[in-house]
């Protein structure tokens, strides 16, 4: 949801009609992110756990303000006069590529808006590894992705999930190589930090899993 106006009078209000509207605002099929003129970052964990903040690229934020935000967003023309033909200049790639790399550290999902809108512009994003493309040519850009059209392949995402809950893993039937993520169950929230069930067993299933990366 893009604020263009007051940014506090308006949120209060969507909170106010999403919370009276439980279907939507406990909907975990639906993400509620305020983009545009958002509230200073001090204040994102004020409001309710379905409201979620898009994060501006550029800024660094507190672990607190983090947790709130699902995603980072930035005006491409800050860091790049690219206009969308050929390749991105070098100079202006190094940044782009730095600017992404920093958000995904963060385990944020980046979205540049203001950059060019075309099948070249496509393509150079995808390979930037832009997890968003904004667009205001729809059908083109879904036939685009549809037919193959982009040219652009990204390594399968393939989790294996790890049920802690279950005492000690048997890690030695695990291999890792066909894996990209392991999700581990369950850790909880207490006073905004993660706690382990089982200690004693998490701990030795942790260091046992982290020996699967070497």
């Amino acid at each position: 949801i893009d604020i263009k106006t007051d940014s506090i009078k308006n949120l209060d209000k969507l909170v106010s009609i999403l919370k009276s509207m439980p279907e939507l605002s406990n909907n975990r099929s639906i993400r509620w992110v305020i983009s545009g003129n958002r509230p200073d970052p001090s204040l994102f964990s004020s409001y309710p756990s379905f409201i979620h903040f898009d994060g501006v690229l550029s800024r660094d934020y507190s672990p607190e303000a983090l947790s709130r935000i699902s995603m980072m967003s930035d005006d491409f023309e800050y860091y790049s006069g690219w206009k969308g033909d050929g390749q991105i200049p070098d100079a202006d790639l190094k940044i782009l590529q730095a600017a992404v790399q920093k958000s995904h550290a963060l385990h944020k999902p980046v979205r540049f808006w203001d950059a060019p809108d075309n099948k070249n512009a496509w393509t150079r994003l995808m390979q930037l590894q832009a997890d968003f493309i904004n667009t205001d040519r729809i059908q083109e850009l879904t036939e685009f992705l549809g037919n193959g059209q982009s040219q652009v392949r990204h390594k399968p995402v393939i989790i294996g999930y790890v049920g802690g809950f279950r005492g000690l893993a048997e890690t030695g039937t695990i291999d890792a190589r066909r894996l990209s993520h392991i999700n581990y169950a369950f850790v909880d929230i207490k006073d905004n930090r993660a706690w382990l069930h089982n200690e004693k067993t998490d701990t030795i299933n942790f260091r046992n899993l982290l020996l699967l990366k070497a």
